[in-house]
């Protein structure tokens, strides 16, 4: 059974929801996390979101009746993926959504941020990656449904497919796309006839906005700020301003990817996925020795970058950044704000030694010398610096060790609410210098007692100002990051796969587009099986180094994790 082709307006036939008559809008202000994101994507989509799942289902079951159907219930659910996003001042950005009139407009809205293409992953992918932007303040949630193969060549009653959502980062994040994803597998892969599926949105709108409805009940979610533990009182929030001050001053990384400047950007995506078995071995290997495959991973990116770059400025330690779920430190939502698509995340680095155990001292010249050679011929370990599994496990530990203090701390949430303000703040005034308008002016904040202001010290990253030279205090030591790690951890707790048993999911890669220079690895449990991914500018980075380090990644997972095992591999 082939693919059906929608006429070009959806429709319900026989519809039985009184429609409404007039558009209810309604807004709120992003908090300062979402407008670190929104405002410098406005040029070209800096960070714009993407998570491709790969199944095998039924070919009758993906009908573009059923997609759409499906598509409209998550959006009337998740109201941030309907909405739009809209510029006032810098410190003044909304989200604006108009609730649908009837189920008809509800699926009419989600049609027109829906695609069909006969595509390759690949295809889809780069498109979205290095094209023109998909995504704007006027559709900033889209999904892609493609195949490359015909209905009639379905192998055993199955037809593989690719289901890429697409959203701005500044109402989404990891969790939430996966919970997106198992929603539209649910509608979608249910048991449940197209008819049924449209009496399911009926419902769905009649619920939100038909007449017996409380229409007038804002159903945005609210921004992360507004539902963490805000520090009260004058001097808990000056103790909160120091604390996070002196958590962010100790966090020292020298060290970063050689950059070139060969052109505009052009993202290219590495993959690596294990089996399940092999995610079964690697799991108990890391449970062995009292850590999990996310701490596994720092120590492998740490002992990886040390290999691809040669052991250079071993006295400065190396930093790796990443992204926190707080979504267990929120606040309960009211229940009319149900919805699970918002952006909810936090972030910190995990600082490891930037030396390896050696004999020989690698000199400039043999690393310039190695770094040149072609990364295929690189095996990805120094003769000169050998990592003993030792060293690669207490490095795991050293990052659990830091992550979990972090994430345990009674400062958790002071310290989220400070970072988004900086970041927030920072966003504010590039967007200005961007747009060639002056600064806006910062936003007022309680200052901290002349005791507290005088013991802080704001490292060099977060100050618009080099701090004044004293005589009694050292130089700021170098804050930077080689490199991000994305870490979602298992997601199979987020799928209910008895809700869509025809669909087989086969894998899943997500990424963002980046600036000029960016380097972001994204690593998961799905479905039984881990995938981790790298994507980078091929044109901002020196390729040697970093296919050395992709290559030292993967042997790295043989040589501590995996030992003995094959590894599937793709490049997009």
């Amino acid at each position: 059974m082939s693919t059906v082709t929608f006429p070009p307006q959806p429709h319900i036939d026989g519809e039985q929801a009184s429609a409404s008559t007039s558009t209810r809008t309604f807004e709120r202000r992003l908090g300062d996390s979402e407008a670190s994101y929104f405002l410098p994507a406005r040029a070209d989509g800096v960070n714009d979101m993407y998570l491709r799942i790969s199944f095998t289902a039924p070919p009758g079951l993906l009908t573009l009746e059923r997609a759409h159907t499906a598509w409209a219930i998550i959006r009337l659910r998740n109201p941030l993926l309907a909405s739009k996003v809209i510029l006032k001042t810098y410190e003044d950005v909304r989200f604006t959504y108009d609730a649908p009139v009837s189920p008809n407009d509800a699926l009419r809205e989600a049609a027109s941020a829906f695609e069909f293409r006969n595509e390759t992953k690949q295809g889809v992918i780069d498109r979205y990656l290095n094209g023109p932007r998909t995504l704007s303040g006027e559709r900033v949630s889209y999904l892609i449904l493609s195949s490359t193969t015909p209905p009639d060549e379905a192998t055993k009653g199955s037809r593989e497919f690719g289901l890429t959502l697409c959203t701005v980062h500044c109402l989404s994040d990891g969790i939430a796309m996966h919970r997106t994803m198992n929603q539209f597998f649910s509608l979608v892969g249910s048991n449940k006839s197209s008819d049924e599926l449209q009496h399911t949105l009926i419902e769905e709108w009649e619920s939100r906005w038909g007449k017996s409805s409380r229409v007038n009940v804002n159903p945005l979610p609210a921004a992360m700020e507004d539902r963490l533990n805000a520090p009260a009182g004058r001097l808990r929030r000056a103790a909160a301003l120091v604390d996070f001050q002196n958590t962010q001053h100790k966090l020292i990384g020298g060290h970063t990817l050689p950059r070139i400047n060969a052109g505009a950007r052009k993202t290219i995506t590495y993959e690596a996925s294990f089996d399940e078995e092999q995610t079964k071995v690697i799991v108990r290997k890391c449970k062995a020795n009292g850590v999990s495959v996310g701490h596994a991973l720092f120590a492998l990116c740490n002992i990886a970058m040390i290999r691809a770059m040669g052991g250079m400025s071993p006295e400065l330690p190396m930093m790796i950044y990443t992204a926190l779920n707080l979504r267990p430190k929120l606040n309960p939502a009211h229940p009319s704000k149900s919805s699970h698509h918002f952006l909810t995340i936090g972030y910190h680095n995990v600082v490891l030694p930037s030396f390896l155990p050696t004999t020989t001292k690698t000199t400039h010249a043999q690393t310039q010398t190695r770094t040149r050679t072609k990364a295929h011929s690189y095996t990805g370990r120094n003769a000169n610096v050998g990592a003993t599994e030792k060293t690669f496990w207490l490095r795991a530990q050293s990052a659990k060790r830091q992550m979990t203090e972090y994430l345990k701390s009674d400062m958790l949430a002071a310290r989220a609410l400070e970072m988004a303000k900086e970041r927030g703040r920072r966003a504010r005034m590039w967007a200005a210098e961007d747009d060639g308008v002056a600064a806006p002016a910062p936003a007022s904040t309680p200052s901290p007692s002349s005791s507290l202001a005088a013991s802080a010290f704001s490292p060099s990253s977060f100050s618009s100002a080099p701090a004044p030279a004293s005589p009694t205090l050292l130089p700021p030591a170098p804050s930077v990051a080689i490199i991000g790690l994305s870490l979602l951890g298992d997601l199979d707790a987020l799928y209910d796969y008895s809700a869509f048993p025809s669909i087989h999911i086969r894998g899943c890669l997500c990424g963002s587009r980046q600036r000029k220079g960016a380097s972001l690895i994204f690593a998961q449990t799905l479905a039984g099986r881990f995938h981790m991914s790298l994507g980078w500018d091929s044109n901002g980075l020196e390729p040697d180094v970093v296919n050395a380090f992709w290559h030292g990644l993967k042997s790295g997972v043989h040589e501590f994790v995996l030992p003995g095992s094959e590894m599937s591999s793709a490049r997009l």
